[in-house]
């Protein structure tokens, strides 16, 4: 699955995305399971409640094998603390191992502790493995580069010069719809408008 949160209006909305292979024609399939709005502020426990709940919504929790987000803070958080046996956050106490003596023997833990710690958690989610998505990582790459980059002061200005040429562009084409077919006849294609999360762009 791939899932995005983004604002619009002042609103907050999660989208998700299922995307398997058919095992009959060997097709790759993709279908839409949520585009629904988020009340409050998308912090990791809010976002794991939510992507707990679509994939049980459809029954296919168990199908799922692997989430696509970007690199936003609190969906690596939800991941980290409730995916593949970090379902209870922050517990140190809570080890599931088994504890062997110098003579062999198994030694018996204490399970009392456990099984109240866990009882005492009620959000406990359950998340499949987590990747970071490879276009928003190039995209963070190529800005630090750019920054970088900026540092050098003869580079500093021909950048600034050709974009702001580019601006004046950008800025006409997505303003006139006169504008944005001439250039559409000139170069065959329309223009990409930078964007902090398009590294394409």
């Amino acid at each position: 699955t791939t899932a995005d949160v983004w604002t619009s209006r002042n609103r907050r909305y999660l989208g998700v995305t299922a995307h398997w292979i058919d095992p009959v024609s060997l097709a790759r399939r993709s279908a839409a399971l949520a585009c629904c709005r988020l009340l409050g502020p998308h912090t990791f426990d809010v976002l794991a409640g939510a992507l707990d709940s679509v994939p049980a919504k459809f029954a296919i929790r168990e199908k799922v094998v692997l989430t696509v987000t970007d690199n936003g803070s609190n969906f690596v958080k939800a991941f980290n603390i409730f995916s593949d046996g970090h379902v209870i956050p922050n517990s140190d106490t809570i080890k599931t191992q088994l504890v062997q003596e110098d003579c062999g023997d198994v030694a018996f833990v204490e399970v009392g502790p456990i099984l109240n710690e866990v009882a005492s958690f009620d959000q406990a989610y359950m998340l499949p493995a987590h990747q970071r998505c490879g276009a928003h990582t190039l995209n963070l790459v190529a800005v630090k580069d750019a920054e970088s980059a900026c540092k050098d002061e003869k580079y500093k200005k021909i950048s600034r010069i050709a974009l702001g040429k580019c601006s004046g562009l950008w800025n006409k084409a997505s303003r006139s719809t006169t504008a944005s077919e001439a250039v559409h006849d000139a170069v065959k294609f329309a223009l990409l408008v930078p964007n902090i999360t398009r590294w394409s762009s």
